[in-house]
């Protein structure tokens, strides 16, 4: 039998490791921002968000406003929605997109749908479903990672100043105040088969890309 001097050193004893083990997440806390992306996942879905698309996201490098706009703006391809797609861009961005392409909006969010579906799904119809944003690369992440995804804010960057000269806004790259571009794998559901979830990146062997950039204090995507 133990005496109660025993008891209390058994006690102190195991008392060390609920403090170190305290001691490890205080630091594992901390050490959370060195972490690659992945590390700190978060969801927007019903019924917690009013999101038509679920979106999950690493909250350390994606805002939960960033991840609504990605939600919107492929439910706007899904539903063919000129509105809600206008509410995830900047300003007349959409008018100068379809300017260009001769389009209407209506008509170019339809081309996006189309082309998905008669290149990678054997002409059948689908729609988006799920959101995984799987990687947030920055203007100043390493230059081959960024030429492995084909990403150049540079380009973007003169695009939205060439839309700038074409709009009365010259100095609009001064108002951008943080750049991103995140990857996407784009789950989707066949129509003829209600409830599915399959894998856009698997069908056409690349993550989608988009733009998410901060003007006037405010994220747009392009």
């Amino acid at each position: 039998m133990k005496t109660a001097k025993q008891v209390l050193i058994c006690i102190l004893f195991l008392m060390t490791f609920c403090l170190a083990g305290c001691n490890q997440s205080s630091e594992s806390a901390i050490d959370e921002n060195k972490l690659e992306y992945g590390a700190t996942i978060d969801q927007l879905k019903r019924p917690t968000f009013d999101v038509p698309i679920p979106v999950e996201y690493d909250r350390r490098f994606v805002t939960q406003d960033e991840g609504f706009l990605l939600s919107y703006n492929y439910e706007a391809i899904n539903t063919n929605d000129a509105e809600l797609f206008k509410s995830t861009c900047y300003g007349d961005y959409v008018a100068f997109l379809t300017e260009r392409s001769k389009l209407t909006p209506e008509e170019y969010l339809k081309a996006q749908y189309d082309g998905i579906k008669e290149t990678y799904l054997e002409n059948e119809d689908f729609k988006f479903n799920m959101i995984l944003v799987e990687n947030c690369f920055s203007p100043y992440s390493d230059i081959e990672k960024l030429r492995e995804h084909n990403i150049s804010f540079k380009t973007l960057d003169e695009r939205l100043a060439y839309y700038g000269d074409q709009h009365s806004e010259p100095n609009i790259l001064s108002k951008v105040t943080d750049r991103k571009a995140v990857l996407l794998n784009l789950l989707y559901e066949k129509n003829s088969e209600p409830g599915s979830a399959f894998s856009m990146e698997r069908r056409t062997g690349s993550l989608a890309v988009k733009y998410l950039y901060t003007i006037d204090g405010k994220p747009y995507l392009f």
